[in-house]
């Protein structure tokens, strides 16, 4: 993992992700579980037979490798139902993200309905009010243009590293392989 943090500045920042997520993950089963059935080494066998049941190891290995170097961009890890699931992956993380702002966009949509019908009654004072404030902005360097150009900057950095996160938890789900040497936690249902 420290490998990893001296890397991030050269390496795509999905294959990052993944491979950081797989550690974890890899960590936490390891010191958990116990492997699965004929998986896992054994020291009644031979070496060419515990290759063979350590055989995910080396696969996954194999995997972060491709993911690190470039020699296999992370979308390829995915096919066209993987990238319909990212599309859903993404819409989840900004559901969760922001649906605890809930309050502060009410808020700013009664501030907006309330400047609307301050310009419906009042045409004249709202512009009035609009171009002072904008005067007013205008003397601290803040103009239409620079405001728009930040906001869209904005917006496509923020939607670019959540569709980047959202890649990534795909990627990391494809590719992960140590379920299949040490079992999963046994689900427990909620009531």
């Amino acid at each position: 993992k420290l490998l990893l943090d001296d890397l991030q500045s050269r390496v795509d920042p999905v294959a990052i992700h993944a491979v950081s997520n797989h550690l974890d993950a890899w960590s936490a089963r390891v010191h958990g579980t116990t492997p699965t059935a004929g998986r896992g080494r054994d020291e009644g066998l031979s070496l060419d037979e515990n290759v063979q049941r350590l055989e995910p190891v080396e696969r996954q290995t194999v995997i972060w490798r491709q993911l690190l170097t470039g020699d296999k961009e992370p979308e390829a890890w995915i096919g066209q139902a993987g990238r319909a699931q990212v599309r859903d992956e993404f819409t989840r993380q900004v559901w969760s993200r922001y649906k605890r702002w809930w309050p502060l966009a009410v808020l700013v949509a009664a501030v907006a309905a309330a400047i609307g019908y301050w310009y419906s009654r009042n045409p004249d004072e709202a512009r009035a009010a609009a171009s002072g404030a904008l005067a007013l902005l205008a003397t601290l360097g803040i103009t239409r243009a620079s405001m728009t150009g930040a906001l869209k900057s904005g917006a496509r950095n923020w939607s670019e590293l959540l569709w980047n996160r959202a890649l990534a938890a795909v990627i990391c789900e494809k590719t992960s392989l140590v379920d299949e040497l040490y079992p999963p936690p046994p689900k427990v249902a909620r009531r």
